[in-house]
C-alpha cells in the first residue's frame, strides 16, 4: 500500500546535468525538472542521510510512496526538485516529515501517505508510473512496490507496480481527517 507525506511542498528547479544510468533500457535522460512532481525520500541512520525510495507529490502538502519505504521509528525527509542526487542544486528543497500514515492492512503492495511540513532500477521503489489522461495531463496510475534486486530487465523478474486507484478512497479519508 502507499504511504501519504503531507509536505508544504516547493518545487524547485536545479542546473546539473546527471550522468545516465546502466539501467535506462532504451530511454534517455530526462530533461531536468521536467518531472516536478516526483520526490526522493531519505531516512536518517545516526547523523546521516540516505535514500530509500522515490515518491510522488499527490495533492500540496501530500507526497506517496510504496509502504515497505517506511520504517517505524525513523525520521524520513522528502527532497524536491533535485535533478541529480548526487549533487548540490541551489533550488531544490528538503522537507521534514511531519506525518507519516501507513495503510493500517500494509503488505508488500500497499501504500503509504506521508505528511511533510515546510517534504526502475532497484532504488526505484515507491517512484510513479505516470500515464496521460484524455486531456494530455500525466497521473499517477502505479507506485512501484518490487523491483528486483538483481539489477533492471531480469529475466522473469518484473518490476511490480500497485494500482493507484484501488486506494483512492483510503488516500481521500487519510487526506481529508489529517
Amino acid at each position: 500500500m502507499f504511504a501519504l507525506i503531507l509536505a508544504s511542498v516547493l518545487i524547485a528547479s536545479g542546473k546539473k546535468k546527471s550522468p545516465l544510468s546502466s539501467c535506462v533500457v532504451n530511454g534517455e535522460e530526462a530533461r531536468p525538472h521536467s518531472w516536478p512532481w516526483q520526490v526522493c525520500t531519505v531516512y536518517q541512520s545516526g547523523s546521516s542521510w540516505y535514500h530509500t525510495c522515490g515518491g510522488s507529490i499527490n495533492a500540496e502538502n501530500w507526497v506517496m510512496t510504496a509502504a515497505h519505504c517506511i520504517s517505524s521509528g525513523r525520521n524520513y525527509r522528502v527532497h524536491v526538485g533535485k535533478h541529480d542526487l548526487s549533487v548540490y542544486e541551489d533550488d531544490s528543497k528538503t522537507i521534514s516529515a511531519q506525518k507519516i500514515i501507513v495503510h493500517e492492512k500494509w503488505n508488500s503492495l500497499f501504500v503509504a501517505l506521508g505528511n511533510f511540513f515546510v517534504t526502475i532500477p532497484q532504488g526505484d521503489s515507491g517512484g510513479p508510473l505516470n500515464c496521460k489522461n484524455s486531456a494530455g495531463v500525466r497521473e499517477v496510475h502505479g507506485i512501484a512496490s518490487f523491483v528486483s534486486g538483481l539489477g533492471c530487465n531480469t529475466v522473469k523478474k518484473p518490476t511490480v507496480f500497485t494500482r493507484v486507484s484501488a486506494f483512492n478512497d483510503w488516500i481521500d479519508k487519510v487526506m481529508m481527517n489529517n
